[in-house]
């Protein structure tokens, strides 16, 4: 969504030294309907910003965002760096968010409490050690993540070690917490945590929380941290245990047996795929045999573990592949793991009957870079039904085209 006021926007991935990202925002508020915000970024990360028109949430309405990569050749404007295209209407003064966080902490507009009261009262929780106290660590926890004080480290340390008022909601906010406060600082205790140290404690088990679903689901919030400094000097173990915990090693029960450790095994994959490396490549693999969700999540972590020695496998893969989120993500790894000598076993999948499949296949022959398939490309072009699709294609065309000059 877009707020009313200034709006600061980032995009982040990888481009080719011929690419550029061209992202477009519409939107209505009170200056107009339909107004558009195209903005060119030739390296990531990049980040720019949006001016909208209102003084409240609902005042501006989000219609669409496009995200699209094209050839340097067609740049909106080569001369402009940033490449940004001003949105229509005069400049606006930012205005203050319609719901700032610090009024809704905890669901309900009220003054937020000073990071001193919080502190007492988390601190004096933590020495009454029962579960009547669950509730006030849970609002106090969101206050500190709010204020990101540095100071409050030790504490929110304290807490994820020694809490046992809740199966694990305080320990994941303060998990939260602490990253919010110190950053990548944090990672040595979300090692800790992955690492099921003996030394944290947790609340007594019962038929649906067991000591596995407690360590899993906090677990899981330690990675999701991890994934986001992504460069840490643990990260070869943390992978190791991550791929330990798919293969069930790291809980007595298997995930399909854990309360949501399905859901939270999709998540695994994913993170695998960020901080993973060529020796979880086999591991992966092995999810690609069911060819369900889990498969799709393995693909996308093989594609961004980049190891081309999967390529055969996902070419024959596409060959039976029936399930259409599967395909087309096995379609834009051959299209990041493969070479040109690949396309041709994407050409059908133009003429597929999903428009998602027709538009993936249109973008990996672009990315392998196959000039043979430009005249499909133009023929399938020219009865294309779906103009996104069309679009897509025929950036792909101009793409190859300018590859042939």
């Amino acid at each position: 969504m877009l707020w009313p006021g200034r709006n600061r926007l980032s995009a982040s991935g990888t481009l080719t030294e011929s690419s550029r990202l061209r992202v477009t925002y519409r939107w209505d508020d009170l200056v107009g309907k339909g107004r558009e915000n195209s903005t060119e970024i030739g390296t990531l990360p990049g980040s720019w910003q949006i001016d909208t028109h209102g003084q409240r949430w609902e005042e501006v309405r989000c219609r669409s965002l496009v995200l699209e990569v094209v050839p340097t050749s067609m740049a909106l404007d080569t001369a402009n760096p940033a490449g940004e295209v001003s949105p229509k209407g005069p400049e606006t003064r930012p205005v203050p968010l319609p719901y700032p966080t610090e009024r809704s902490i905890g669901g309900k507009a009220r003054k937020l409490p000073t990071l001193a009261k919080a502190i007492r009262d988390i601190e004096q929780a933590l020495d009454q050690k029962n579960r009547n106290t669950a509730d006030v660590l849970a609002d106090r926890l969101l206050v500190l993540a709010v204020y990101g004080d540095p100071a409050t480290a030790p504490l929110l340390e304290r807490v994820i070690r020694e809490d046992v008022s809740s199966h694990v909601e305080n320990k994941i906010r303060a998990c939260q917490a602490l990253y919010r406060s110190i950053g990548d600082r944090s990672t040595p205790l979300m090692v800790e945590l992955i690492r099921r140290d003996p030394h944290i404690s947790w609340r007594s088990p019962d038929s649906k929380w067991t000591s596995d679903t407690q360590w899993l689901h906090v677990a899981a919030t330690a990675i999701s941290i991890l994934r986001q400094i992504r460069d840490f000097a643990q990260r070869d173990e943390v992978a190791d245990m991550i791929a330990q915990t798919l293969e069930g090693r790291m809980t007595r029960a298997p995930l399909a047996k854990i309360y949501r450790g399905e859901e939270i095994g999709w998540g695994l994959l994913r993170a695998l795929g960020d901080l993973g490396n060529r020796q979880q490549v086999p591991l992966l693999r092995s999810f690609l045999e069911k060819k369900d969700d889990a498969a799709v999540l393995a693909v996308e972590a093989l594609m961004k573990i980049g190891d081309p020695v999967v390529l055969p496998e996902l070419l024959d893969l596409i060959q039976t592949a029936e399930y259409q989120p599967l395909m087309k993500v096995l379609i834009t790894a051959i299209g990041r793991l493969g070479t040109e000598r690949n396309g041709q076993r994407l050409y059908p999948f133009l003429r597929h009957w999903d428009e998602d499949i027709r538009e993936a296949a249109a973008q990996a022959l672009l990315t392998l870079g196959d000039r043979n398939a430009l005249g499909l490309l133009v023929e399938v072009a020219e009865t294309e039904p779906f103009p996104w699709v069309r679009k897509s294609m025929r950036t792909s065309i101009a793409g190859l085209a300018f590859n042939l000059q």
